[in-house]
């Protein structure tokens, strides 16, 4: 999505109606965040969809390069693509 508020709840609906396997991945804290926004709209919507949020944890995060932090998190691109090749071998589609 291009924006979080307001939410593009047209391109919402299209997107659980098609998927049942959704991700979020945002470079900010999941709590309270984007994927939050996700879950209560599709709470609000009834959607029973899978949803998987990743971002920054809300716990401390040690100092390093950008790099550094997001292999620390699971937020790189390597992880990134074993999580969502795993979840589509497991499940058929995303």
């Amino acid at each position: 999505m291009r924006f979080v508020k307001p939410l593009d709840e047209k391109m919402l609906h299209q997107i659980f109606k098609k998927y049942h396997h959704i991700i979020t991945i945002e470079d900010n804290a999941v709590t309270g965040g984007f994927g939050t926004a996700i879950l209560e709209f599709a709470s609000k919507n009834n959607y029973r969809s899978i949803i998987k949020n990743m971002g920054i944890p809300d716990v401390f995060i040690e100092h390093g390069s950008v790099e550094e932090l997001q292999q620390s998190i699971g937020l790189d691109v390597e992880n990134l693509k074993i999580y969502i090749t795993n979840m589509h071998k497991k499940k058929g589609r995303i």
